[in-house]
């Protein structure tokens, strides 16, 4: 299991859920925020929910289905490497709660396994929604259990993805993604393996796949 979700997290009874949503609308008031508001009525609810669906511990080899993977072998295993870009990716940052959202791009090279595509997709999607998290973190999370539970010889992760943080505070600017890579194995040591991964990245770009 992921870091986080070694200890199963405990399931919010109906009590735990109504206790934050009167919390929050506390805090909200003291803000000097009318919560009766027909603007405002029902906010501290929907914002408890919506942190909810970033608290989401996963079981990575049940998302990579690692038990039915197809085992390769010398004589006629692939020699390729696996790339799928362009996976809508999302989380909320740890620092603010606002949402973070862009593309995620994974490549790998098989080793004693292969895993399905849309594998791929969701063990990038619950990496995001497993908890508030840095984009950094998430990055080095998906490489390392794809290195761990596929037993690859090289793993590639490129992140690119716009902070709320950026645009909706602070320093008020938008349009100004930001980029996390993470190389293991055979991506790390040679230079050309890398290049073919960006080069496949550039090329769906061109193609106009790439957001």
């Amino acid at each position: 299991m992921s870091t986080s979700s070694k200890t199963k997290a405990k399931g919010l009874s109906k009590k735990d859920i109504q206790d934050a949503v009167n919390l929050l609308a506390s805090v909200l008031e003291t803000l000097g925020i009318d919560v009766m508001d027909e603007n405002f009525n029902g906010t501290a609810e929907r914002f408890v929910k919506y942190l909810q669906e970033y608290s989401k511990p996963f079981d990575p080899k049940d998302v990579l289905k690692v038990g039915f993977n197809h085992i390769q072998t010398d004589q006629n295993g692939y020699k390729g490497m696996v790339v799928q870009t362009n996976i809508p990716w999302r989380t909320i940052c740890p620092h603010h709660l606002l949402p973070v959202f862009g593309r995620c791009h994974i490549g790998y090279i098989p080793g004693s396994r292969v895993t399905g595509l849309s594998k791929l997709t969701r063990l990038a999607q619950a990496v995001g929604t497993e908890k508030p998290q840095l984009q950094e973190t998430c990055t080095d999370t998906i490489a390392d259990l794809l290195d761990k539970y596929l037993e690859a010889k090289g793993v590639i992760v490129v992140i690119s993805a716009e902070h709320g943080c950026m645009f909706g505070r602070g320093v008020k600017t938008h349009n100004t993604p930001t980029s996390t890579s993470t190389v293991r194995g055979l991506f790390r040591d040679v230079p050309s393996a890398r290049q073919e991964f960006f080069e496949l990245i550039r090329v769906n770009h061109s193609s106009g796949t790439v957001t």
